[in-house]
């Protein structure tokens, strides 16, 4: 599965056409200034419509493989528990480490509908504002109906209903629990103030725990890459049709 997605051929594709366009218009002294003052972003003075097309699906895309990736970062401050000493010191226990992480991934997990949808409204030159551009409405549109990229979308959007209620979950509550976690912070609060908890015991715990997780992202990894990989192989040909048809205006 190692760059599955960055080896995909509308990945790909995307890639070296943008990199084409960069090299069409290098940046500048006057880019960077602007970059460092926080000014907005560069105009694209010298692109043709089709080169703007290809710019603007590049930045939704690269939303949706950031977003992968820091799937993927999760797991892996997930395997440690870095500068104990620091982080006890500033009260944060396995427990709230463990715990901030995973709500960045159910969080990050449920957002990929949503990047998806902004990517199709590219790709399809639908127009849509991003804040329109959601599952329901682009589903419905004529130059949308029956189309596999649709359907992936909505598969996806189905297995992940109980993610998204899951974080809806956490932002109202303002953090994730579930039960283990929530008692592996009662003994660690018993530790801090009574010392009542035996010598390695809160490590075995957090370790156990972490590693039962981190199995099941693992899976969901592979499930969730393999089905990008037909999403945007399905946005090939879609892709081919819209900027053929800007080329030649």
């Amino acid at each position: 599965m190692k760059d599955m997605l960055f080896s995909n051929r509308f990945v790909q594709k995307i890639l070296n056409i943008n990199t084409e366009i960069i090299k069409k218009n290098p940046l500048t002294g006057e880019d960077v200034k602007r970059f460092r003052e926080g000014k907005k972003p560069r105009k694209w003075n010298n692109t043709s419509q089709s080169e703007r097309y290809c710019i603007d699906i590049f930045q939704k895309m690269m939303e949706i493989l950031d977003t992968i990736e820091d799937l993927k970062a999760v797991q892996i401050f997930l395997r440690q528990y870095p500068y104990p000493k620091t982080l006890r010191k500033n009260k944060i226990t396995r427990s709230v480490y463990f715990g901030y992480h995973i709500e960045i991934y159910f969080i990050k997990l449920a957002s990929l509908r949503d990047k998806m949808a902004l990517l199709l409204n590219e790709v399809f030159n639908l127009g849509l504002p991003d804040k329109e551009a959601k599952i329901d409405l682009i589903s419905k549109m004529k130059q949308t109906k029956e189309k596999s990229t649709i359907k992936f979308l909505k598969d996806f959007s189905d297995s992940i209903n109980g993610v998204t209620r899951l974080k809806n979950i956490i932002v109202h509550k303002g953090r994730y629990d579930d039960k283990h976690l929530l008692e592996l912070r009662m003994y660690e609060m018993l530790d801090d103030n009574k010392k009542v908890i035996p010598s390695g015991f809160l490590k075995i715990m957090a370790s156990l725990y972490i590693n039962k997780k981190r199995k099941i992202f693992k899976k969901n990894q592979k499930k969730i890459d393999r089905f990008l990989d037909k999403f945007f192989l399905g946005l090939n040909k879609e892709f081919d049709r819209e900027y053929k048809k800007l080329i030649k205006k």
